[in-house]
């Protein structure tokens, strides 16, 4: 009888542990909550947080397989502000992939001079600073908030890059960069169309992921891409497609409606740098210069099916 009333004792103390854990727990993410929230707004972001910049420390290495993964894995940066930059270590390691050249052996010496570039690329990085705060401290109450996708493929790769276009009472109009994701193309040959089309349901998914984080109100997202087959995929509801095209198809038409479609020349698509190898210059004060040009625009009208039929932007794109 005492054993038994003993072990009842320690089972409600145990459920009094229990509980008093959970209640810690859902303050202390109310908490972090609270403090994510404060930190997007300049007034109330610490001064040491409200720009960031990289820092780089490179230990000699060896012109191998290995050492060039080794550094490529050592750059953190997981919202891809560099995205375009490091896309380019990338397509190095997948051309040594195809060439089958070994971890531990030399790479060739055609690619020597490939990479010592990167690495005076990846050291300028320190030079490039961020304003980590997405609302300026002027703009004033925020009317409506909107997420603009860009997504662009070539042959080499693929890449996204999303935008967040704030308006406030007054019309004005400001724009931040939220997210940026780069994929080399697959060893084995797959069709421009398809890559671009790849782009598009990784644009998708990007969209998807930012709303879940944000948790602010936002209206519905806008989707640009440069290529009128994706477009002419999207907006098809009589032919039946090979399964590769018809599963990204069903995922991009299963969470988005043809109307927030777009098109946009390739020359003023920011993702275009994302699907590209470049250099530390190009990649970098190039895309905050072409969604500057686009997003402060007037946004209008309908999903496009091509450049005949012009981008969905105000007369002040002409």
């Amino acid at each position: 009888m005492r054993q038994k009333m003993l072990l009842m004792e320690r089972g409600r103390m145990l459920k009094m542990k229990l509980v008093m854990t959970k209640e810690m727990n859902l303050q202390m993410t109310r908490t972090t909550v609270v403090l994510l929230h404060s930190y997007l707004d300049r007034a109330h972001m610490p001064l040491e947080v409200k720009s960031g910049m990289f820092h780089v420390t490179l230990k000699p290495q060896t012109f191998t397989r290995r050492a060039i993964l080794s550094i490529v894995a050592s750059v953190y940066d997981p919202i891809g502000f560099l995205a375009p930059f490091i896309f380019t270590a990338k397509y190095i390691l997948q051309e040594l992939c195809k060439l089958s050249c070994g971890w531990d052996d030399e790479i060739p010496s055609a690619y020597h001079l490939k990479w010592q570039q990167w690495l005076v690329g990846l050291r300028q990085m320190e030079s490039y600073k961020v304003n980590r705060c997405i609302k300026p401290k002027s703009f004033g109450a925020v009317a409506s908030a909107q997420l603009h996708n860009f997504c662009d493929a070539s042959e080499v790769g693929y890449g996204v890059v999303t935008y967040l276009r704030l308006t406030n009472t007054e019309d004005a109009v400001h724009t931040a960069f939220l997210f940026g994701k780069t994929r080399v193309a697959p060893l084995k040959r797959v069709t421009i169309p398809r890559l671009e089309l790849t782009a598009a349901m990784l644009a998708v998914k990007i969209d998807k992921m930012l709303k879940t984080e944000l948790q602010t109100p936002l209206a519905n997202s806008v989707f640009w891409t440069d290529s009128t087959s994706v477009l002419k995929y999207i907006r098809n509801d009589t032919k039946r497609f090979q399964t590769f095209v018809a599963n990204r198809v069903g995922v991009i038409r299963e969470s988005t409606d043809i109307d927030q479609w777009r098109h946009i020349a390739t020359e003023r698509n920011p993702a275009d740098l994302a699907s590209r190898a470049l250099r530390p210059s190009a990649s970098l004060h190039s895309s905050p210069r072409l969604q500057r040009s686009i997003l402060t625009q007037p946004i209008r009208g309908s999903p496009q099916a091509g450049p005949a039929a012009g981008s969905c932007l105000g007369p002040a794109a002409a």
